[in-house]
């Protein structure tokens, strides 16, 4: 189901999942938000779709849910990595935490479209967020397809906000592409910049020439963030989510512990 799947268990070095969904949560109004026992799965159907980019652009993100127990008062966006699904990532969530749920607190995964990816070759497809031209921060990022994943993701996030949950009470993150597509989702949409309760990034990194750290000297208020990042990743060297962090912290004057606008929690394995 995608490249960090090749590896039985590998995510347990990549992630504390229970520390990580504790804080991230953290970031809502108090009161929102209480650890469930009863946690369900909605279903999901895969359907036959094209990859030309104006289809990408116009077809909505199919979701599916861990709905909260009780009151449904908050939500949490969840974007999942390259090559993953959004009932990938719930399943997998699920079986490292068997409880997992909230009080109060929908928890929606969205699956990114399949689209080429340069990774597997000029014909290579994959459900991704944006395009690569390689997993390394050199590497050019691809401004286009981030920014209609954007357009996409904020549809989801509307969708519950026509639910009666204001921004306020939404936190939108993800783990690797989807972590950076969570962070470019809300630097990138001015409205989700100065509204949103959080942002989260798991085992995540930012291009070298990123148009992110600029966009968001622009703002005048970024959500508060939490990024995380295991010492024993494979994939993601974890000084190039300590080198994202800094220049995240440079862009927008907070950093590890907040401080500042934008400032926020980081839990990285020191130097």
């Amino acid at each position: 189901r995608g490249l960090w799947r090749q590896l039985p268990r590998w995510m347990r070095g990549r992630l504390p999942l229970r520390l990580v969904l504790t804080q991230a949560l953290a970031c809502l109004p108090s009161g929102s938000s209480q650890a469930s026992s009863s946690p369900s799965m909605d279903s999901f159907q895969i359907r036959a779709f094209s990859t030309c980019p104006m289809a990408l652009s116009g077809r909505p993100l199919q979701v599916v849910n861990t709905p909260p127990s009780g009151k449904h008062v908050a939500s949490v966006v969840f974007l999942h990595g390259s090559g993953d699904t959004g009932p990938g990532i719930q399943t997998w969530v699920h079986s490292e935490l068997p409880t997992f749920g909230f009080k109060g607190v929908n928890v929606v995964f969205p699956t990114a479209h399949q689209r080429p990816y340069s990774m597997l070759g000029p014909h290579g497809l994959q459900n991704v967020w944006f395009d690569r031209k390689g997993l390394w921060p050199e590497a050019d990022e691809d401004v286009d397809g981030i920014d209609t994943m954007a357009k996409l993701v904020r549809q989801v996030i509307d969708g519950e906000v026509d639910k009666g949950i204001p921004l306020s009470k939404i936190v939108l993150g993800g783990f690797s592409m989807g972590g950076g597509q969570s962070l470019h989702t809300a630097i990138g949409d001015p409205e989700l910049a100065e509204k949103l309760a959080g942002v989260f990034v798991l085992s995540s990194f930012l291009q070298d020439t990123t148009v992110t750290t600029g966009r968001a000297k622009k703002l005048p208020r970024v959500p508060p963030m939490l990024q995380c990042h295991g010492d024993s990743d494979r994939m993601i060297k974890v000084e190039w989510g300590r080198d994202s962090h800094r220049r995240m912290a440079e862009a927008t004057g907070g950093g590890a512990g907040g401080g500042g606008p934008g400032g926020g929690k980081i839990f990285l394995p020191p130097p």
